[in-house]
């Protein structure tokens, strides 16, 4: 027995690599998420790789290697999330490239007028958020996630922002086909008023 104890222990980690192609933001609990149309990412295989840190930050791609790999991006689409989970070690992940060779922001704070924030991670946009519309609560789906399991990628669309001292909620799950012709999934999310405890 205790030679089968690091052979079992061995093939249960092997067995935990496998693929969550479910954002993230779907299994949060609502009291930490605050903000959130596929046709052209490009049908890649996904590998989240990292880029050299520049000034502290890490730096994944959601599909290739370096800027130049990302799709162009959709309006109103987030182009990069900026995890603060870790104070210590935020990262970076690039989700699409801004149209005319502007930079997506990467900066820690919400003071760019391209953020969208929760607890842990802001949501950068190409666009000012203050062009967005305010969202009603419980109606308006504030941002959509497009799943894309062809090329196990995800497209976050923002329509509106919640209101201030506001959470955002899983409204809704609906199946819907790719381009591709994949079954895909998009999670709709709305504000809700922050509950006082």
């Amino acid at each position: 027995m205790q030679v089968l104890t690091p052979l079992l222990l061995a093939c249960v980690l092997c067995g935990v690599r496998g693929v969550i192609r479910t954002p993230l933001e779907a299994f949060r609990p609502s009291a930490e998420i605050h903000f959130r149309r596929p046709d052209k990412l490009p049908l890649l295989p996904h590998r989240r790789t990292t880029a050299p840190p520049k000034s502290g930050l890490k730096i994944l791609y959601q599909t290739g290697g370096s800027e130049e790999d990302l799709p162009d991006c959709r309006p109103r689409q987030v182009c990069s999330k900026v995890d603060l989970y870790d104070a210590a070690q935020p990262w970076i992940e690039k989700k699409c490239r801004c149209l005319g060779h502007r930079p997506c922001s990467s900066e820690l704070s919400t003071d760019d007028n391209h953020t969208l924030a929760d607890k842990t991670t802001l949501y950068k946009t190409c666009e000012p958020v203050k062009r967005l519309p305010k969202c009603r609560y419980f109606k308006d789906a504030a941002w959509v996630i497009y799943t894309f399991p062809d090329s196990n990628a995800t497209q976050q669309i923002v329509n509106c922002h919640c209101p201030k001292l506001s959470v955002t909620y899983l409204l809704k799950k609906l199946p819907y086909v790719t381009p591709s012709g994949e079954q895909g999934n998009q999670y709709q999310f709305a504000c809700s008023p922050q509950s006082v405890s």
